[in-house]
């Protein structure tokens, strides 16, 4: 299994290191309202078949809202040979850790 959990303060720095692609599995409405900059839409609502959309050589990190979708998500795909991470808090961690990092530097 290729599986590691990512925290939202460390995410660009794993990102880096995975030379990954981050993808939000959120619902198509919701990453048009707002989305982590980079991010690719994959919404877990119309895509029901991830191992043939992506390509098992590339590493990828999942994001939903709270975090328990990406994670199950990441799991699966970790046990079939591919390297995935999901954020730990999802969307709402993520974002979170931006307004920390505004209002403290």
């Amino acid at each position: 299994m290729k599986f590691k959990i990512v925290y939202a303060d460390e995410l660009y720095k794993v990102q880096k290191e995975m030379n990954a692609l981050l993808i939000d599995i959120r619902t198509r409405e919701e990453y048009d309202r707002s989305h982590w900059k980079g991010a690719l839409s994959m919404p877990m609502d119309i895509t029901d078949s991830y191992e043939s959309e992506l390509d098992v050589s590339q590493s990828v990190i999942f994001y939903c809202t709270h975090g328990g979708s990406s994670m199950k998500l990441a799991r699966y795909l970790g046990n079939r040979g591919f390297d995935t991470a999901p954020v730990i808090g999802g969307y709402n961690a993520m974002c979170g850790y931006q307004k920390k990092l505004q209002k403290y530097g």
